[in-house]
């Protein structure tokens, strides 16, 4: 009679279980509303119901075994040893309290998965619009220096004329205004594919960013990872957010879980025990390794930062000095020192190094959209 009510406890208790399970499946497809989710949701399910009619019958054996006297309970447990049924207890022990959180962590995975694409995605648009912008900005620089490269020449062809210069140096010019234009050609096939770009990151047709996206639209970003105190804590951010440290993670504490369980049912000399042992080590180099992974990666790119923010003061620095000797420049011309081709020399610094200042600042934000990427924050706050 007591075997019987406790049966009918037991299912009971594992009716209002799978009506649970039921629910928590309904939520995970209104949450994920994936095909894929739904699938893995209803195979946790499916196999949660075969592992609790396994685990029934090892209850029912336990209870029984209790109700019998120390004797009795004894002679049941060496029974059960020697046929095999005691691993059984392991197997359904893990079944009825690891599977479950096995299954749990799964979508926990997933979730930390879809989590990283939304900003994977954001930072490929962003790249896509610096690049255009760039582009953009070099095909402003090129026609400025196109109309240079044509002044001249034609201060060459008056010059030949004047018989100063030979013919060789008069095509020289021609040529240099020849190739200056098909540059501008070649930028302009460059610009219509760096706006497709951007409208295929974004999926869609971006006519008001692509307008909003001018020459000057290439500000610098505000940095997260000025102080070197912090790198620690970016290191934390970066390693509890990447969903393969995660997955190791839960793999190493699961076989910590699996061992404590084995204590109660198999000998430690059993051999899956001594797997599991192994295992267990295995894990825990694969998670360190994942865990150092990350850090290298994210110290190779602060460096990346630190270098590329160098290279942007050192643009800004030689602009500043093409823009004196620029001035410079023109305080001879006007005095009759300069001609109007060494004016010219000036300008072509001047542009260039204006440019070299673009560049690198879009340089120094595709490194700050990486590591805001890796620590999950915006791009643009």
């Amino acid at each position: 009679g007591m075997e019987e009510n406790g049966m009918k406890h037991y299912f009971k208790g594992r009716t209002a279980a799978l009506v649970t399970a039921i629910v928590l499946l309904a939520g995970v497809t209104t949450v994920f509303a994936s095909e894929n989710a739904v699938k893995h949701a209803l195979s946790d399910l499916y196999g949660l119901m075969a592992q609790n009619r396994a685990t029934a019958k090892l209850d029912a054996l336990e209870i029984k075994v209790l109700e019998n006297a120390k004797g009795d309970a004894d002679r049941a447990a060496a029974k059960i040893f020697n046929t095999g049924v005691y691993e059984q207890g392991f197997d359904n022990a893990l079944t009825r309290d690891v599977a479950p959180l096995e299954a749990q962590s799964r979508i926990e995975a997933q979730k930390k998965s879809q989590a990283v694409e939304p900003l994977q995605r954001e930072a490929a648009l962003y790249r896509a619009i610096q690049s255009l912008s760039l582009t953009r900005a070099e095909k402003d620089m090129q026609t400025r220096l196109l109309a240079l490269t044509r002044e001249d020449a034609a201060i060459a062809k008056a010059r030949y004329d004047a018989g100063v210069i030979s013919a060789a140096d008069l095509s020289d010019a021609q040529a240099a205004v020849a190739s200056a234009e098909l540059n501008i050609e070649k930028l302009a096939v460059k610009l219509t594919s760096a706006e497709l770009a951007v409208n295929r990151q974004a999926g869609t047709e971006l006519d008001a960013v692509l307008e909003s996206t001018a020459t000057d639209g290439i500000a610098l970003l505000e940095t997260l990872f000025s102080d070197p105190a912090g790198t620690a804590g970016w290191i934390e951010a970066a390693q509890q957010r990447d969903p393969d440290v995660f997955g190791k993670s839960e793999a190493l504490r699961f076989l910590d879980m699996k061992l404590a369980l084995a204590a109660k049912y198999i000998p430690e000399t059993h051999s899956r025990v001594v797997e599991m042992r192994r295992d267990q080590e295995d894990a825990r180099l694969t998670l360190a390794d994942a865990k150092t992974g990350i850090e290298v990666s994210l110290r190779n790119l602060l460096n990346d930062r630190l270098t590329a923010a160098d290279s942007l003061e050192m643009a800004k620095l030689d602009l500043e000095q093409a823009k004196r000797h620029r001035a410079q420049a023109q305080s001879r011309f006007e005095a009759g020192l300069f001609s109007r081709a060494d004016l010219i020399a000036r300008d072509r610094e001047v542009e260039n190094a204006q440019y070299a200042v673009l560049s690198a600042t879009a340089n120094l934000n595709g490194k700050e959209a990486d590591l805001r990427v890796m620590v999950g924050k915006e791009i643009i706050p």
